[in-house]
């Protein structure tokens, strides 16, 4: 698997690993690192998902899904497919596992609970690479 990475440098603002090897045959894995602060305010947290993004399947659904990100068919690599039809919600997936990343962090958020808090050393990209990009 050769995943791509689109998003903010610093992976706890989010991001989402993207492997299109199965883009053929209508798929492609990903891994999604969401910031859970800017999502719904729970201070310190990421959830991490394994996704399955779906490629359009005729060329209404690529427009739709296109003009999400703004692109036009005639310039656009399979990768900005993929990132395109992960952004419309073109997916299937759940998270996995949600981390504090704050030393002093709340453990629950609304409906949110931490399935564990970040060590010290803690790096989310090697995290992330060790543990779901194999």
């Amino acid at each position: 698997m050769a995943y791509e990475y689109i998003g903010d440098i610093n992976l706890e603002y989010g991001g989402i690993y993207i492997d299109i090897s199965d883009w053929k045959d209508g798929y492609a894995n990903a891994v999604e690192i969401c910031d859970l602060d800017s999502a719904c305010g729970f201070t310190g947290a990421v959830f991490i998902r394994n996704l399955t993004l779906i490629k359009p399947r005729n060329e209404t659904e690529l427009n739709s899904v296109l003009s999400v990100v703004g692109h036009e068919t005639q310039k656009v690599s399979d990768l900005d497919v993929a990132y395109a039809a992960f952004s419309y919600g073109l997916y299937d997936g759940e998270p996995e596992e949600t981390i504090q990343l704050e030393d002093d962090g709340d453990m629950t958020f609304d409906e949110w609970g931490v399935d564990f808090k970040a060590p010290d050393d803690f790096n989310l990209r090697e995290y992330v690479e060790n543990t779901y990009l194999k």
